[in-house]
C-alpha cells in the first residue's frame, strides 16, 4: 500500500554513501522520505531518529533500516554525532546476498534497529569508507565497486549484528507532539 504523502520525496541513482558529522544545533528542515531504502549507521555519539510512527534512540554502533517511502526525521540532541547514510535501491541486493539474509523480506519490509558489537565496528567502518570513497571517486568502476560493497555491507551485518526493537521509554514532550502529529496525519 503506497502512503500519500505531502512531505518532499527524494530519489538517488544506484548507490549513495556518506558520513557527516552533526552536531546538536544542526536542524533538519522537516520530515522526508526515500523511494529506495536508508541504512542510517551512527559511527559515535547519539541521535534520535523518527519513523512513520516511531521513535528509536540510536547510540554509536547502531544501523537503522528505513524502507522506501518511510517518513523519517532525525534530531541530534545530545551533542555531537557522526553517522553515514547508505541509500540504495532493492535491485543493488544481488539475490544471493538477499537469500543469505536470515528473514530477508520481512527484514526489508519495515524499520529495524540493530547494533555492531564493539569488536565488529572497525571492519563495519572500513567497509562504509570504502562505499563512501567510491561514491566520490566516480569512475567507471565506481558503481559497481559500491554494489560489491553494500553486499559485503549486508552479510557482515547479518554475520555480526544484534537485531533490537522498541521505542525509548522516556519520550520528551516536543517528541511526543511530534509522534502524535505524525500518528494524526498518518
Amino acid at each position: 500500500m503506497e502512503k500519500n504523502v505531502t512531505a518532499p520525496v527524494y530519489e538517488t541513482e544506484g548507490i549513495h554513501a556518506e558520513t557527516r558529522l552533526r552536531d546538536a544545533g544542526f536542524v533538519m528542515s522537516g520530515h522526508h522520505c526515500h523511494i529506495c531504502y536508508e541504512l542510517f549507521y551512527t559511527q559515535e555519539g547519539s541521535c534520535r531518529f523518527l519513523i512513520d510512527d516511531s521513535i528509536y534512540d540510536l547510540q554509536a554502533g547502531d544501523f537503522i533500516l528505513v524502507p522506501p517511502r518511510a517518513l523519517h526525521y532525525t534530531r541530534f540532541v545530545c551533542g555531537p554525532c557522526r553517522r553515514t547514510v547508505i541509500l540504495f535501491r532493492a535491485e543493488d541486493v544481488l539475490r544471493e546476498t538477499w537469500a543469505a539474509l536470515p528473514n530477508a523480506d520481512l527484514f526489508f519490509a519495515q524499520a529495524a534497529v540493530f547494533q555492531v558489537p564493539q569488536e565488529h565496528r572497525e571492519r563495519i567502518n572500513r567497509c562504509l569508507k570504502r562505499m563512501e570513497k567510491e561514491d566520490s571517486a566516480g569512475d567507471q568502476t565506481a558503481a559497481l565497486l559500491k554494489k560489491i560493497y553494500l553486499q559485503e555491507l549486508l552479510l557482515l551485518c547479518s554475520r555480526y549484528c544484534v537485531l533490537r526493537s522498541g521505542s525509548p521509554v522516556f519520550i520528551r514532550t516536543g517528541d511526543l507532539q511530534i509522534l502524535q502529529a505524525v500518528r494524526f496525519i498518518g
